[in-house]
């Protein structure tokens, strides 16, 4: 996996994380591209949270209410699950 896009998935995940340490996949994948002009076809992901789930260095929940959120593997610090 290319690290330069793992350092921008990874400060995207951090900008748009709450008290939590999880964020919300839509404000993620909007943080990593106000990084850097990202598509994630480009990395054969049809969209973002294919594209966060393809490094295998996220936890991604979907909550029941349909929204799907993701947190840093390497963040001990977040809750067990987004809300909690």
């Amino acid at each position: 996996m290319d690290t330069k896009l793992v350092t921008i998935l990874r400060g995207a995940v951090e900008a748009a994380a709450r008290d939590d340490g999880w964020a919300s996949m839509s404000a993620a994948g909007s943080a990593a591209k106000r990084q850097a002009p990202i598509d994630p076809r480009n990395y054969d992901a049809k969209n973002f949270p294919a594209l966060f789930a393809a490094t295998g260095l996220f936890d991604i929940v979907k909550a029941d209410n349909g929204q799907s959120y993701v947190a840093d593997k390497r963040n001990k610090d977040r809750a067990a699950k987004p809300g909690g």
